[in-house]
């Protein structure tokens, strides 16, 4: 069973045991996010926080909340650990990657994104995993040349171009970083293959995509 919660602060999804979070920007106050920075965040990461530009802070904090409660979900429910953000660090290695440092979540691997005021992030033991987020709009033709193959094309046709094209898009994005390694600068080397409802498959790697307001979220199963 899958289910898909939102709220202004932290709501989840969870596809068996795959817990994932949707986190809205809903807060406006100084006073509440210094709060969220002193809840979730160690001395280190605030010190990194303070290196940032200022229009990247929010972005950073809430992507990093988004994982932070994820990975918080994930050893709730399979570890029946409960654990304060605070008490493990994110890390990024020199591709943009995040990953965990703590002496308590070895093997478990994250993904995530984030855009505009909206971040979600997706937490998984044992195993890689990717998610992205995308805004459905019109593309422009010279995004379907550059993103494409001819076999995906065939696929889109006789759909609603808006939401199918954000499908495929957010599909090659979540393959990538389940890959560990992004679209490299060349999307059409993760070609969409097959199409089920509403997963997709990347080279045998289903991922899972569902419209979320005007979003289009895709994770890797």
């Amino acid at each position: 069973m899958e289910c898909f919660h939102v709220s202004s602060s932290q709501p989840s999804f969870r596809r068996n045991s795959t817990p994932g979070i949707f986190f809205h920007q809903a807060y406006t106050r100084v006073a509440s996010w210094d709060f969220i920075l002193k809840r979730y965040f160690n001395q280190t990461e605030k010190q990194y926080h303070q290196k940032l530009l200022p229009n990247k802070k929010k972005n950073w904090m809430v992507s990093r909340v988004a994982v932070k409660d994820a990975v918080r979900n994930l050893l709730r429910e399979q570890k029946n650990h409960a654990c304060y953000p605070i008490t493990f660090e994110i890390g990024s290695d020199e591709l943009g990657k995040p990953y965990l440092i703590s002496d308590f979540t070895q093997d478990i691997h994250v993904s995530l994104a984030h855009k505009g005021k909206e971040a979600v992030a997706i937490a998984r033991h044992g195993k890689s995993v990717g998610i992205d987020m995308e805004t459905i709009e019109e593309r422009s033709s010279g995004f379907y040349d550059l993103v494409f193959t001819d076999s995906e094309l065939e696929l889109l046709k006789d759909r609603d171009q808006a939401e199918w094209t954000t499908r495929f898009w957010v599909a090659k994005e979540a393959y990538g970083k389940f890959l560990g390694k992004g679209l490299q600068g060349n999307p059409k080397a993760y070609e969409v293959q097959l199409i089920k409802d509403d997963h997709l498959w990347i080279n045998q790697t289903e991922i899972k995509t569902i419209k979320h307001q005007n979003y289009i979220i895709g994770w890797t199963l």
